[in-house]
């Protein structure tokens, strides 16, 4: 993933509020009223919006009520904790950022370009035909209800996608790791000592990096990961419990579930592709040691190595709540079938 890409998605994420600007700067007093005022106009927006909300949640049985307050709450605190974010931590993120400069690896600009573009489309798309379908059901009580939503989903979606850019900017560089260490094995070893130290040294950065990514993304994945499995909740009910809900609305809510979806769980998938390669790495390390005699220069510098990578080992938390690799997505579909399953029951005996 190239830094091309990553300060076109800091461009934007700097106008919406969610991140600092690219280059370091000192935080202004326009910044800091800026960012206020994002965070009162949402407020703002989302009051508005539970006023003519407030109808529909009296309708709703008590378990249904509280899984759609906690949507909107989640989607809410994750926009505020973006801003907060940008503003308070800027430090981590010009951190983060120098880390990833210092540990280069090979990017493709033009592919990720084509990709971050054709997110935008995507979530452009699904949004109007979304507008289309609940504009003929609702009319103009749609944009009374759900206005805000529009710039708190596009919020959301930037700090998706800038995670997905640290994420895959971290797999590369461990995997540039993993491919200098194969090359020992063709070299006959030589330039070892130099090779080994340097990636002792990119392992420290890469550790750190990852600490960071857990204190700005942390909130964030935690939210993210609650939103996301209760809006599938939400739309599974409503799919089981509603007769003939129609063609065009059944592929909306298809739609929506498949976008959240792939955005959140493919970030926790990327997050546990990191941790397994630096497993790999180590894994590759001990092959390594096996081919040089006791007594070898190399073979304590790779002992030694192994020693550093294996006290950082990356992991990715969600706000220290809990670990977050392909575990996490097992116990999602558990609990979202679990609470369905339940939703289901209590919405049949409420008719």
């Amino acid at each position: 993933m190239s830094f091309k890409v990553l300060k076109i998605v800091f461009k934007v994420g700097t106008i919406l509020g969610v991140t600092p600007p690219y280059n370091k700067t000192k935080t202004s007093c326009f910044r800091k009223i800026y960012s206020y005022f994002i965070i009162a106009f949402t407020t703002c927006g989302l009051a508005i919006s539970v006023y003519f909300r407030k109808s529909s949640y009296l309708r709703f049985f008590f378990l249904k009520a509280v899984s759609q307050i906690l949507v909107e709450s989640s989607l809410y605190f994750l926009n505020i904790h973006a801003v907060f974010a940008a503003l308070r931590k800027k430090r981590q993120w010009y951190k983060l950022l120098q880390i990833l400069k210092t540990v280069q690896a090979e990017s493709k600009n033009g592919f990720h370009c084509v990709i971050f573009i054709a997110s935008n489309l995507i979530f452009c798309a699904y949004q109007t035909y979304m507008t289309l379908i609940v504009t003929r059901i609702l009319g103009v009580n749609f944009y009374k209800q759900f206005a805000i939503e529009y710039l708190q989903l596009y919020n959301q979606f930037i700090v998706n996608y800038l995670l997905f850019v640290f994420l895959t900017m971290l797999l590369d560089r461990y995997q540039r790791l993993g491919d200098n260490l194969k090359k020992l094995k063709t070299s006959g070893y030589q330039y070892s000592l130099c090779v080994v130290h340097e990636a002792a040294y990119d392992v420290c950065l890469l550790k750190e990096s990852v600490d960071i990514l857990n204190d700005i993304f942390g909130w964030p994945i935690l939210l993210t990961v609650a939103f996301t499995g209760l809006q599938m909740l939400i739309y599974l009910e409503i799919t089981i419990v509603i007769p003939r809900l129609g063609g065009a609305v059944i592929s909306y809510i298809v739609a929506i579930i498949l976008w959240h979806g792939v955005c959140t769980f493919g970030n926790i998938f990327l997050c546990d592709l990191v941790t397994n390669e630096a497993r790999e790495l180590l894994a590759e390390v001990h092959s390594l040691e096996k081919y040089l005699s006791d007594g070898d220069k190399n073979r304590e510098a790779l002992r030694r190595f192994a020693g550093v990578l294996r006290n950082n080992l990356p992991r990715f938390t969600a706000a220290r709540f809990f670990g977050v690799d392909r575990t996490t997505i097992l116990g999602t579909f558990q609990a979202i079938v679990t609470f369905l399953i339940l939703m289901i029951q209590l919405d049949i005996s409420a008719y």
